[in-house]
């Protein structure tokens, strides 16, 4: 299936365009080069290592079981110091959450979901899972009124045995065994997190996973500050004999509780399943193209290894050359799987010896040399197809940008007029895929040529859609010290704002006139390095800008947090948990003769094994019958115990409870009434003892 290309992809373009217009505002108050917003994929890693600091101290006092988390848990709250902790885990974590999500809709919108990118899309997705899942294991941890509705959530997922381990009285003290695996699963799958970011970045070359240096320092600050502003509460323990009513949930981890009450818990995980499909089926359901894969051209090749070292996504490797007589060891082979068809190898090969499949260097070369001829001192514009698309550059001045399926692509070219100062020049406007595809050699050729300026109008060094274009393109212009001698201007700016490129054609035009011309050959490059990665802290006017938009982005987190209703506070419960073992179906024929031969208090069908028979429960209230149902025996033979979970509304006060009990198919064995006097969000538990043949009332605390 053949995609479409860049500009054709109307939706993502138009979300682009909003989401790199608030990029750019921020870039107003922050500069290009301190923007946090350009790196939301190392925040998400910075935040992993906030959590894995924070969650070591808390694991170090954490105790587990029923009856000990909790209170080690306010012990922690207690202290200032371990409420810090567990307030900087608890909004790293929302944070982590936001960050990724974030990320993840920027790769959308950017179209770097598919093709090369797939695998990255894939295990981004596959994290988020499994952030959520320890994430929510860590809300069961503190054993508080969240950790309960979560565990009835479970029990309505999975019932049987699960609801045993709680709902029975004094089985959850019994439970030491779930905390400890608990905790056991919380903390080693935050360690198989960390391995995960591996195959995340595999394709990458140079992946920064915690630079710059600055934006750790900014996002631990702001987190701090968060974490004194508004310190995490700590709700009422987990008590089962009574009714989780209105409680403080975090809905980024847990907004499917109040979904699964108001639907059930399957079809909130179906759902779940569903999407998440869907999104990671994405990078071939909606698959674009690409202007490569680069090609090499064997004899221009002479193996020295730079377009395998800059490429960003690691798809030219260097082999040995056999059989060749052109004297050189190596050969540098492209994997069309892995190219996403950014160009970059193309502006570092000196000797033309790669080339973009769609979009030959010759056929850039010749449009910009017949434009160069055809008009008098023209100023060039390099720019790429993100600044052009996102309407950085005017729409009349934007070359064609697509080509019909298995041909080449137009020249990327386009010459317009452009006055300023009662001065008109020609303005010629390439489009690439990125700048980084602009080879330096090109320039001298250009100059040559009787091209006026060169401008470079790139996207900001940590925003480029291929990861390193600017950054490669400005250490290639530094290798070539006499060719910036020549008028070369170049500007980064955020997508989508045109007056950058008008300011920056009325700068060339008023200093190319104002300077005599001998003096006309002055560098004018401004190079945008990543030497400020390695900075601890930005300069002041730009880090404390950057301290606002991070608190800004981290307050998010508030806003998913607040209380919910999980039941009518009118609501009281009387809980059926049973578990019954019923007799087995007598068949004379087999069993007649073996019991003959068996030993008194030896039935011939605890021998032989076979079906149960069901169990059927009546419930009357106050005389009205509640509940008559029939259950059938567990096992695929039907040859286990029957397992009865089922809770029913009461209005709160006094009412007439009567149950019977029929395991034969014939008669009523047990039966039991009682009167109980139940309150608000109280439960009544009602259980059958074996051991005793009797059913037993558990009312709650009072």
């Amino acid at each position: 299936m053949r995609g479409t290309w860049y500009s054709e992809r109307r939706l993502l373009r138009g979300l682009e365009k909003v989401w790199a217009r608030a990029e750019g505002l921020t870039s107003r108050l922050t500069g290009t080069a301190f923007n946090p917003l350009y790196h939301l994929g190392t925040l998400a890693v910075m935040l992993l290592i906030i959590l894995a600091l924070t969650g070591g101290y808390l694991t170090l006092f954490y105790r587990p079981g029923a009856e000990r988390a909790y209170e080690t848990v306010a012990a922690l709250n207690a202290s200032w110091f371990g409420h810090l902790m567990r307030s900087l885990h608890r909004y790293a974590a929302n944070a982590l959450v936001i960050v990724t999500l974030a990320h993840a809709f920027k790769m959308l919108i950017g179209d770097r979901f598919w093709g090369a990118r797939w695998l990255a899309w894939v295990s981004g997705w596959i994290s988020l899972v499994l952030i959520f899942i320890i994430g929510v294991m860590g809300y069961w941890l503190v054993w508080d009124e969240t950790a309960q509705w979560l565990t009835e959530f479970s029990i309505n997922l999975l019932g049987g045995r699960v609801a045993l381990a709680f709902y029975q009285p004094g089985a959850v003290e019994q439970n030491f065994a779930f905390f400890v695996i608990i905790l056991f699963l919380h903390v080693f799958m935050g360690i198989l997190l960390l391995g995960w970011l591996l195959i995340h970045v595999i394709r990458l070359s140079r992946p920064a996973l915690l630079e710059p240096r600055w934006l750790g320092i900014a996002l631990t600050l702001s987190l701090t500050i968060l974490a004194l502003v508004r310190p995490v509460p700590l709700g009422n323990p987990a008590d089962f004999s009574r009714l989780v009513s209105n409680v403080p949930i975090d809905w980024l981890y847990l907004g499917f509780l109040p979904a699964a009450q108001r639907t059930s818990p399957s079809m909130v995980i179906g759902l779940s399943l569903v999407s998440l499909l869907f999104l990671i089926a994405l990078p071939w359901l909606w698959r674009g193209r690409i202007t490569g894969p680069a090609v090499i051209t064997e004899h221009l090749c002479t193996g020295c290894a730079l377009c395998a070292l800059k490429c960003p996504y690691e798809a030219i490797d260097m082999e040995p050359r056999s059989g060749d007589a052109s004297g050189f060891k190596a050969l540098a082979v492209v994997t069309e799987s892995l190219c996403t068809g950014c160009g970059l190898c193309v502006g570092t090969c000196a000797t033309v010896g790669v080339d973009l499949q769609p979009l030959p260097t010759r056929t850039v070369l010749q449009a910009l040399q017949e434009a160069i001829q055809a008009h008098e001192s023209p100023i060039v514009v390099v720019t790429c197809q993100r600044q052009a698309v996102l309407g950085t550059v005017p729409h009349e001045w934007r070359p064609p940008l697509t080509a019909p399926p298995d041909t080449l692509l137009p020249p990327p070219v386009q010459v317009r007029p452009f006055t300023h100062n009662n001065t008109t020049v020609s303005v010629i406007t390439c489009v690439l895929p990125c700048t980084g595809m602009f080879n330096p050699d090109w320039a001298r050729t250009l100059f040559d040529l009787g091209m006026q300026a060169l401008l470079i109008l790139s996207c900001p060094a940590d925003d480029c859609n291929y990861r390193e274009g600017p950054f490669w393109l400005g250490e290639n212009l530094r290798l070539r010290k006499r060719l910036l001698e020549n008028p070369i201007y170049w500007t980064t700016t955020a997508p989508g704002r045109p007056h950058t490129l008008t300011e920056m054609l009325e700068r060339i035009i008023e200093e190319q006139a104002a300077l005599p011309a001998p003096e006309k050959r002055l560098p004018r490059v401004v190079l945008d390095r990543a030497t400020r990665n390695k900075l601890w802290l930005p300069p002041f006017r730009s880090f404390v800008p950057a301290l606002v938009m991070l608190l800004v982005l981290l307050a998010f987190t508030f806003v998913f947090e607040h209380p919910t209703t999980a039941v009518a506070p009118e609501t009281a419960t009387l809980r059926l948990v049973l578990e019954h073992t019923p007799p087995l179906k007598a068949n004379n024929t087999t069993t007649a003769p073996l019991q003959a031969t068996l030993p008194a208090g030896v039935s011939a069908e605890q021998i032989l094994g076979g079906e149960r028979h069901p169990v059927r429960l009546r419930l009357d209230i106050d005389g009205q019958t509640i509940l008559d149902k029939t259950y059938a025996p567990s096992g695929i033979h039907k040859d286990g115990e029957v397992i009865v979970v089922e809770q029913l509304s009461l209005t709160p006060g006094a009412h007439t409870v009567h149950i019977w009990l029929m395991d034969d198919e014939q008669t009523w064995r047990y039966e039991a009434e009682k009167r109980i006097d139940i309150q608000p969000l109280q439960v009544v538990t009602l259980t059958f003892d074996e051991e005793a043949a009797a059913f037993v009332f558990t009312l709650p605390h009072q």
